[in-house]
């Protein structure tokens, strides 16, 4: 257990309870903003706790560190500048037709280099492959781990059954999870890894956070009470692991 982490993460109010709809449609009691870690300071300390997990997974090293525009390009600066040596890159939403053109910015990617990606965290894992794709397709390189800071431990967001049939692609993120079956469901970041063969590291579980701020005082003040926890434990019987 991260107890550092865990801490900078209310210290810097990167974790809020309430109730909050996610872009998946689901109403969760806490939701993790690390729009948040916004000066100086913190994002010195973010990075070096991702440098410090992208270390232990790669001991011999990294080249480059993919941060999927918006939210993963101050996350890849961030990062880059703990780990030293390694390069930062993002992609464009739009690539550019004039001056510096491409749909990359930052570091020179090549076929050969050991490039992993990071973000925030997973919900479903489609923005990540498309993140993969465009990088294989562009460059012919092989995107190594993803990197997150919170693994929400959740399952993913399914569109198969009666409420999501005539969802649009567009739309089908926000679709139901009730036809989620005991015993046949599996987190998001071990489908992630099945479907694509790449691993998924994070700095820290959600199971983790709550079972520590529970227990403990962060400044002064508990701020995971029974009634948050209980709303997070329902809120796991929905959607984590059956």
């Amino acid at each position: 257990m991260n107890i550092e982490f865990i801490e900078f993460l209310v210290k810097n109010q990167v974790i809020r309870f309430g109730e909050f709809t996610l872009k998946s449609g689901r109403k969760s009691p806490y939701f993790i903003n690390m729009g948040a870690v916004c000066n100086g300071k913190s994002s010195s300390e973010l990075g070096k706790f991702f440098a410090k997990r992208m270390n232990e997974a790669f001991p011999k090293g990294l080249d480059i560190i993919f941060g999927p525009a918006y939210k993963g390009i101050p996350l890849a600066v961030s990062a880059s500048i703990a780990m030293g040596k390694v390069g930062w890159v993002f992609d464009r939403k739009e690539e550019k037709t004039h001056g510096d053109k491409g749909a990359f910015v930052g570091s020179q990617i090549t076929k050969d280099s050991r490039i992993v990606i990071i973000d925030d965290v997973m919900t479903t894992g489609g923005t990540k492959e498309e993140a993969i794709e465009k990088v294989k397709s562009i460059f012919g390189a092989e995107i190594k781990a993803v990197f997150i800071a919170v693994d929400r431990e959740e399952v993913v967001t399914r569109c198969d059954d009666p409420v999501g049939a005539s969802v649009s692609p567009s739309e089908k993120p926000r679709c139901d999870t009730r036809h989620i079956v005991s015993g046949e469901s599996k987190l998001a970041t071990e489908e992630f890894t099945e479907k694509t063969g790449i691993p998924v590291y994070s700095i820290e579980k959600i199971s983790n956070i709550f079972e520590y701020l529970r227990k403990n005082k962060v400044e002064g003040k508990l701020v995971v009470d029974e009634k948050i926890y209980k709303a997070f434990l329902g809120y796991r019987e929905l959607y984590g692991v059956k």
